[in-house]
Parts: C-alpha cells; sequence; structure tokens
C-alpha cells in the first residue's frame, strides 16, 4: 500500500478507489487490534481505539518511507516501539 501512496494522484480512478477500500480495510483491521490489545493492557490506553488505529497506519507508511531514505530498517522497529 504504501508503495502506490506516494503516486496516489497520478493513478487511475480504479486504482485510486481499490487503494482507499485497502486502506479503509487495513485500518478496520487495526481498530480492532487495537482494541483488543487495549483490552488486555497491552497497547496504550490514552487514546481510542480509532485514533490509535490512524496514529499506527501514519506511523506504518511514514516510517516506511523514512527508511528508505535513510536506508535503515532499524528506523521502522524504532518508529513502532513509540506507537503502541
Amino acid at each position: 500500500m504504501s508503495a502506490l501512496i506516494g503516486d496516489y494522484y497520478s493513478l487511475s480512478k480504479v486504482m485510486v478507489k481499490a487503494l482507499t477500500k485497502m486502506y479503509e480495510e487495513q485500518t478496520e483491521w487495526i481498530q480492532k487490534v487495537v482494541k483488543e490489545g487495549q483490552k488486555q493492557k497491552i497497547f496504550r490506553r490514552d487514546l481510542g481505539c480509532k485514533d490509535l488505529a490512524a496514529v499506527v497506519v501514519s506511523l506504518s507508511i511514514g516510517s516506511q518511507f523514512s527508511a528508505r531514505i535513510l536506508q535503515s530498517a532499524e528506523h521502522i522497529q524504532f518508529i513502532k516501539a513509540q506507537a503502541l
């Protein structure tokens, strides 16, 4: 998904629709995972599951771009540790 987002505005309408659907489905799944993790006190609880899922998705996409620029896979792990 992150590979396509950078080219979002140059994609065909069909691809934009598919990418949007994929984003929504992935975000819904992450919300469910976050909600369960919060219930089990695994994930932070200072944000609601919807907001924390949005943070996770945003950090995931951004960290992938940053890791490519920095040529550092460890960067993704650092960002992940800050989110949850």
